[in-house]
């Protein structure tokens, strides 16, 4: 393996979308932590939508969109107010327990780099609530233009943080479908399959997979 680039996925690879939960139950009670699989699984599929009718919004907007879509759902009461503060635990997210030990040894020897449907503001800060901002070479939007992983334009965003030839990166997902678009799209992949899931049948399949990512760091021999 001659990879000179780390590229990773953040929300559910770098940083657990589940830390939404205790904003969720807090405002909604028993109903919150049915919330939180809504809230992740409407933010996906917005942006998937959005993609394919050419009618952009920014991740910001769909993950608050998304929210209000989910909260109507299931026929809870809600205020603005409550959108924005449940919206807002979104950039508080945690980093996943071993993400800044790995990230900080993978930083001597690799690019470090973060490929994020997210804006650019939104990826920056969440990274540094997280605590992994030093230990990334750099932050890249993958909707710069306009429009959403796992369409070939937003991996092309990669190359506008490094020289390294495909052949040359490690794209990192613990979305299996994420996995799927970087494959498809020439990378070398590596599926972090945290919740032990079945890879999902949408024709390419990950070059590795590990649990977490000192798998990963044990296949690179970090």
């Amino acid at each position: 393996m001659n990879y000179k680039a780390i590229v990773f996925d953040l929300y559910g690879t770098l940083v657990d979308t589940d830390g939404t939960r205790d904003a969720c139950i807090k405002k909604f009670g028993d109903k919150g932590s049915e919330l939180v699989l809504l809230w992740r699984r409407f933010q996906l599929e917005f942006t998937w939508l959005r993609s394919l009718t050419g009618d952009f919004k920014d991740f910001d907007q769909i993950t608050q969109d998304a929210l209000v879509y989910s909260i109507e759902l299931l026929g809870l009461e809600h205020s603005n107010e409550i959108i924005e503060e449940i919206a807002e635990s979104y950039v508080n997210l945690p980093a996943f327990e071993e993400v800044a030990t790995v990230l900080a040894r993978l930083a001597r020897n690799f690019e470090t780099i973060v490929l994020s449907n997210g804006t650019p503001p939104s990826i920056k800060v969440a990274t540094q609530n997280a605590q992994i901002y030093s230990h990334l070479n750099h932050l890249v939007s993958a909707a710069a233009e306009g429009i959403f992983k796992p369409s070939a334009k937003a991996y092309d965003q990669i190359f506008t943080a490094t020289t390294a030839n495909k052949g040359e990166i490690l794209f990192v997902s613990s979305n299996s479908w994420d996995i799927n678009g970087a494959s498809t799209y020439g990378l070398d992949t590596f599926w972090v399959n945290r919740r032990r899931a079945p890879f999902e049948n949408l024709g390419a399949r990950a070059k590795y997979v590990g649990q977490d990512l000192n798998d990963l760091m044990t296949l690179l021999d970090a």
